[in-house]
């Protein structure tokens, strides 16, 4: 039978149940468990590093295989599907970065909601079918978390109440106090082709009609993201 676990953070709320129970092979112990986490701002459970605000909304699944209790940190792993409201993305601006067809360093993402899966191994963190939305933006993709907090993956983005700019592809790199995000090798490849393309139609749009192409011309270029 498992055991209660509640603790409130960041005015919500995280709770579930534990169980923890002999192992294999003797000595080895076995930590499970189901939290709930309720309208808890998520820069409480990051802090003193704030790469996201916002209320968080989770339910998490998680297992660990030990020995000793030191080793809990290197062998957990968890499941969690979550969505954030009101989240501010600290250090990137995706609509600054697909307008402008380059790199993107700093400013803040304003979003309505952030909502996706987290997988943990240790310290390895892997963010998956990330859907984020606002009034102007949405935009999804997959992203990586090395244990030294380094940043991979991609996001394709939609600015098309705006500008007509539909799933621009973004790379995600740096680390989390200092993501930054750039337009994939194909899509930098089919920037010039697709406002050749799409005449008139201005720089992001002319990357969205580009992108199909650099992708298909990538392989000529050494492929790559």
């Amino acid at each position: 039978m498992g055991r209660a676990a509640s603790i409130d953070v960041g005015g919500g709320r995280i709770a579930g149940r534990l169980q923890l129970r002999p192992g294999k092979p003797a000595g080895a112990q076995v930590l499970t468990g189901n939290l709930n986490t309720d309208n808890v701002e998520v820069s409480a459970l990051t802090a003193p590093s704030k790469p996201l605000t916002g209320k968080l909304q989770a339910q998490t699944s998680l297992r660990a295989d030990f020995r000793e209790i030191g080793q809990l940190a290197d062998v957990l792993t968890t499941q969690t599907k979550f969505t954030v409201r009101d989240a501010l993305v600290q250090g990137i601006d995706l609509q600054k970065a697909v307008q402008s067809a380059g790199m993107s360093r700093g400013g803040i993402t304003q979003l309505d909601t952030l909502a996706g899966q987290v997988a943990t191994q240790g310290k390895a963190v892997q963010l998956t079918n990330l859907v984020a939305t606002s009034g102007a933006l949405s935009a999804n993709g997959n992203v990586s978390i090395s244990p030294a907090k380094a940043l991979s993956g991609r996001v394709v983005v939609d600015l098309s109440r705006q500008s007509g700019a539909i799933g621009v592809p973004l790379a995600v790199s740096g680390t989390v106090d200092e993501p930054s995000v750039m337009l994939t090798r194909g899509a930098m490849v089919g920037a010039a082709l697709g406002t050749l393309v799409a005449p008139g139609a201005g720089t992001a749009a002319g990357v969205t009609a580009g992108d199909k192409i650099g992708e298909s011309l990538k392989g000529l270029f050494g492929g790559g993201k």
